[in-house]
């Protein structure tokens, strides 16, 4: 601020000119160019104090108006230069909210760029913050006011990953807000094809076939249910043509790409999973697979470098991983590198025309595909990091205060006692089970915040009647639960 705040001393020592109109216009031209010092401005002001006191009332008042200028230009202009955040919030009726910064790594610009938040959704769902499905999630810009398309890759995980479509200029940071925490919010999230370069999460009943074609389809079996895909293996690919059933991609990709798989599998024999291929019809083309190896202990690569030839094993194996996996695919140039999750298996120089992604299971294996996606590649992706959860600002339930007492809703509860009023109605059961509760929420909803009230100790009271019809009354009790169904104690 005091850099801003300078004015030289020559103008100061002109400010009498302020009561002349005709040097008014003058004197405000140089100042809209000058800076000053708080210091010399106090001790002109001072010395010029009485000068002020002999002057018309017209004259004092465009002083004073002149001096109001002076001080808050400035101001202004400090302000401008350094904008600051305003922490509004898109919604009240969602609870929690994440701030992540997305940051482009390669110093050029990237154009509709998959990136991925990351997000401990297990440990939201276990402590009722998040819908189990994950479906109060919502994403939104800076501004809190557009609403961002997104795809979630495996819910209630400890790393689930929100995915964004989003353009970067070179070195550019962008912020983004994850809202959740309303249970009755409905799912908003977009259709991965909206997203990524080429998506299957194998929802429908049936092999889409303007994404995928077969190799060898009279071998083996595949189908869809619950949201996968499965393929029963026979035969191999091995030698110098392929017997095994392959499951390959209709669009051929020219340009570089990242293609990841979600896997898991059975196998009593050679497993392969996934694959890049020169064609999507030819049994005998070229062809590179991340599979496991005969006594199932590594996952390891294998290429076939020409059409016609026999694959050749790639060595640099990996012996740990953990089922369910990402198989991943990362071709750059005449460059294919393989990666079960982040960790490298094997790379390999000087590929080509390797442009139709693939699934597989070859004899004796059973290979199952959560999904599938192809999206851009970077030498370096974007980053991503988080800043801790938020609780919103906005009223989390309906609060009863004892009578003629006025307090806001964040009154600690150990300063005043607070009432809830769930709902005024009867719940009713039939028969003489004791173990009646409701199937859902109808009897209310509560929400307690224990961060807003650490170290409180909090009591439940309710006023219960029974009524009951022949020799059976009933007994009353209350009871809290998670939105999970987990008793409270």
């Amino acid at each position: 601020m005091n850099q801003v705040l300078k004015l030289s001393s020559k103008f100061l020592k002109n400010i009498p000119m302020l009561f002349n109109r005709r040097q008014f216009k003058k004197s405000y031209r140089k100042l809209s160019h000058l800076e000053f010092d708080q210091v010399k401005l106090a001790r002109q002001l001072g010395h010029h104090y009485k000068t002020f006191q002999r002057q018309p009332r017209s004259r004092k008042a465009l002083f004073i108006g002149s001096l109001i200028l002076i001080t808050l230009t400035p101001l202004a202009i400090y302000l401008a230069k350094n904008p600051k955040e305003v922490r509004s919030w898109w919604n009240d009726n969602w609870q929690y909210r994440i701030k992540a910064t997305i940051t482009e790594q390669t110093g050029s610009s990237l154009t509709d760029f998959q990136v991925a938040i990351t997000l401990d959704t297990a440990s939201l769902i276990t402590a009722g913050k998040l819908q189990t499905d994950c479906d109060d999630i919502r994403v939104y810009d800076s501004t809190h006011s557009t609403s961002q398309d997104y795809w979630i890759e495996s819910c209630n995980t400890t790393a689930t990953k929100i995915w964004l479509k989003q353009s970067f200029s070179a070195n550019q940071a962008k912020y983004y807000y994850l809202y959740y925490g309303n249970p009755s919010a409905q799912n908003a999230e977009t259709s991965g094809d909206n997203i990524f370069i080429s998506f299957d999460d194998f929802e429908d009943t049936t092999l889409d076939s303007s994404k995928w074609t077969r190799i060898n389809s009279g071998t083996a079996s595949d189908s869809i249910s619950n949201g996968q895909l499965t393929i029963t293996g026979s035969g191999d690919w091995w030698d110098t043509s392929d017997t095994a059933r392959i499951i390959v991609a209709q669009n051929s990709i020219t340009t570089d790409y990242v293609a990841e798989a979600r896997i898991s599998s059975t196998a009593s024999n050679y497993q392969r999973f996934l694959g890049l291929r020169a064609s999507n019809s030819a049994t005998n083309s070229r062809f590179v697979v991340l599979g496991l190896d005969e006594n199932q202990s590594h996952i390891s690569t294998y290429y076939r470098s020409s059409d016609g030839a026999s694959a050749v094993y790639q060595g640099n194996d990996i012996t740990t991983y953990t089922e369910p996996f990402n198989a991943i695919w990362k071709r750059n140039g005449s460059t294919l590198t393989g990666y079960i999750e982040s960790t490298q298996v094997n790379q390999i120089t000087s590929i080509s025309d390797l442009n139709y992604p693939a699934l597989t299971a070859t004899a004796g294996t059973t290979v199952t595909f959560d999904h599938f996606f192809v999206r851009q590649y970077a030498a370096t992706e974007p980053s991503s990091t988080s800043a801790s959860e938020e609780s919103g600002p906005g009223p989390i339930s309906h609060w009863k205060f004892n009578e003629a007492v006025s307090a806001s809703l964040s009154q600690p509860i150990n300063q005043l006692e607070q009432h809830i009023n769930i709902i005024n109605q009867t719940y009713t059961v039939t028969g003489t089970n004791t173990g009646n509760l409701p199937a859902d929420n109808s009897l209310g909803i509560i929400h307690w915040d224990s961060d807003k009230y650490p170290n409180a100790t909090v009591y439940l009271e309710a006023d219960l009647a029974v009524t009951g019809n022949g020799s059976y009354q009933g007994t009353a009790t209350v009871s809290l639960f998670t939105t999970g169904g987990t008793s409270i104690t």
